[in-house]
């Protein structure tokens, strides 16, 4: 008779899986629930911050939480 050994994957508890400091552009569009173009445009007014490495343009954690905070800011003012 074959015995068979079940293959475990650790939980998500046991693995620290650091969050992403950088976003490209349809990453942090997912990340906001928008469409790129959107993001884009939020990119062209100055709305987000990014940086360009090389050729690529990327979003940082911290101009997405910026950028949530200062729209519910305005949403609580209004």
């Amino acid at each position: 008779m074959r015995r068979t050994t079940a293959i475990t994957r650790p939980t998500t508890g046991d693995v620290t899986t650091p969050e992403p400091i950088l976003f490209d552009v349809p990453s942090a569009a997912r990340q906001l629930s928008i469409s790129r173009t959107t993001l884009y445009e939020l990119l062209k007014a100055g709305e987000i911050e990014s940086v360009k490495i090389g050729a690529l343009r990327r979003i940082s954690l911290a101009a997405l939480h910026a950028y949530t905070a200062r729209k519910a800011a305005e949403y609580r003012a209004a």
